[in-house]
């Protein structure tokens, strides 16, 4: 038979596990409001590209751009967006995506998958 001491031992973890996950969060919303500006940024300049571009964001609130197919090779796609993106952001091949920071701030950050890319390596 459970006991008023056992439920609040219950409640107090339920308790506890939604501060932890409001904290998280909290903190992916501030990250998400530091980056606006770099993702916009990021957005706008591939937009100049005139490819079909899609945008999706995980539960980290980390940002994937999609670039959708298009008559040019994978690594020639690479090129044109390191071209439109060479004045605000470097760009790092990584795990079949194109990891893409501010030049100023490298903890603004997304990621690029264009149809077709693999990463080297």
């Amino acid at each position: 038979m459970n006991t008023d001491k056992e439920l609040l031992i219950y409640r107090q973890a339920v308790n506890k596990t939604m501060t932890f996950y409001h904290h998280e969060l909290e903190a992916g919303l501030r990250r998400a409001d530091e980056q606006e500006a770099f993702i916009y940024s990021v957005w706008r300049k591939l937009l100049t590209l005139g490819w079909k571009i899609s945008i999706s964001m995980d539960r980290q609130f980390n940002v994937t751009f999609y670039v959708g197919e298009n008559p040019l090779l994978p690594d020639e796609q690479k090129k044109h967006i390191d071209t439109v993106l060479s004045e605000i952001a470097e760009i790092v091949p990584e795990d079949g995506r194109l990891f893409v920071s501010d030049i100023r701030h490298d903890y603004l950050s997304c990621a690029i998958v264009c149809h077709g890319y693999k990463a080297e390596g």
